[in-house]
């Protein structure tokens, strides 16, 4: 039986952040190989025309009818994720180039929970 490849689910809470999810959700597409989808948390109401250049994305929308916190919002976000691994990130950040396979397998190490990249500030 052949290996299922590894899948991701992206959790993105957006607060009005349209501008920044646009340039996340390029980088994401830029740079991610292995499968995954991204659940995108409208936490406030905003404008979603930015997403029309992402329909060929597996993007799954949560619109809250209340404002939630950051653990509801992930915990809403986890719970209808289909990912082999989930993966929180704010909309400010940018991925110019990440090994998301590479990154996945220090989880193959069982003494490993929860790990992340190196955040770089814009200034270096």
């Amino acid at each position: 039986m052949m290996k299922q490849p590894t899948s991701i689910s992206f959790s993105i809470v957006s607060h009005g952040n349209g501008n920044l999810i646009k340039n996340l959700l390029s980088d994401i597409k830029n740079t991610c190989r292995l499968d995954y989808e991204v659940i995108l948390t409208i936490n406030i109401p905003e404008n979603q025309d930015y997403l029309s250049s992402f329909q060929d994305m597996p993007i799954k929308m949560i619109f809250n009818k209340s404002i939630k916190g950051f653990g509801a919002n992930n915990n809403q976000a986890f719970q209808c994720s289909k990912g082999d691994y989930f993966l929180v990130i704010n909309p400010d950040i940018r991925i110019e180039n990440f090994n998301f396979e590479l990154f996945i397998k220090n989880f193959e190490d069982k003494n490993v929970a929860v790990c992340g990249p190196a955040i770089i500030h814009s200034s270096g």
